[in-house]
């Protein structure tokens, strides 16, 4: 059941999202064609960056908003109603939120990051291509001298991080609603307040962490004197950790509204 509800997610947000990255694709494109046809006169190129840079913030925008309403209208509607009757568990309708909302976030970033890089492909003049592939592997070596790390596992531990924020940021949206849904009245209003209150809580207490970790371990600058490689590590895996723990509350904190606190009107 949760792959139809996956599929049927997917499908949904598709016909919104799609036209939308096809935009940011299309607005990149024509910004680095008319780059790199103008010459004396940038008043062209001046208005299409500007559409290109409103059609980034656009994309963003609507992802955010088309995650909100999905779980709002859906579950939280009248909807709920009809969604909440089908033989499924709370968990499996808010996984089939989360990963389409999760995979929309990625996938905007990806294409924003496709669209600067033909940007930047268009602009910059090819004789200077040599010099930047140059610098790029000078300032590689310069890194691995510096920080022997393995760099391909490197990523794949910035990506696995960039997933876990993404999929935590939209569980604390979830979990703002959650408790927003519980008040018969102003319901928005709550949601918004609550989600500010998550977010500087997080804060407070990750500031509080950071403290105390500073006064049970040596400072990161002496850290990493000692032991580059082992400081970068521990970073990450004090960071991952964090994260997959507050995403793991926000969660079964969501859930548990959901299930045993849900008030629909």
């Amino acid at each position: 059941m949760l792959v139809k509800l996956l599929k049927h997610e997917f499908i949904a947000t598709a016909r919104i999202l799609l036209p939308v990255m096809l935009a940011v694709l299309a607005a990149g494109a024509l910004t680095a064609l008319i780059g790199l046809i103008s010459t004396g006169n940038q008043t062209f190129t001046v208005i299409f960056t500007s559409l290109y840079i409103i059609a980034i913030i656009g994309s963003g925008a609507a992802v955010l908003l088309v995650i909100i309403q999905r779980f709002w209208t859906n579950l939280l509607g009248r909807e709920g109603y009809l969604m909440f009757t089908l033989p499924v568990k709370r968990r499996d309708l808010i996984i089939s939120k989360l990963i389409p909302a999760v995979t929309w976030q990625v996938v905007n970033i990806i294409v924003v990051a496709l669209s600067l890089l033909m940007i930047v492909a268009a602009w910059v003049p090819a004789d200077l291509w040599p010099e930047i592939t140059q610098g790029i592997m000078a300032a590689k070596s310069g890194l691995a001298a510096s920080f022997p790390v393995n760099v391909k596992l490197l990523l794949i531990v910035f990506t696995v991080l960039t997933v876990i924020s993404i999929a935590s940021n939209v569980l604390m949206v979830y979990l703002s609603m959650a408790l927003g849904q519980l008040a018969n009245s102003g319901r928005v209003v709550i949601s918004i307040a609550a989600y500010f209150g998550i977010y500087f809580g997080i804060q407070i207490i990750m500031t509080i962490l950071l403290v105390a970790a500073g006064a049970l371990m040596p400072t990161f600058s002496t850290a990493l004197e000692a032991s580059a490689p082992a400081a970068i590590w521990g970073f990450l895996a004090f960071s991952t950790f964090i994260s997959l723990v507050w995403t793991a509350v926000m969660y079964f904190v969501t859930e548990h509204l959901l299930h045993k606190r849900l008030n629909l009107l």
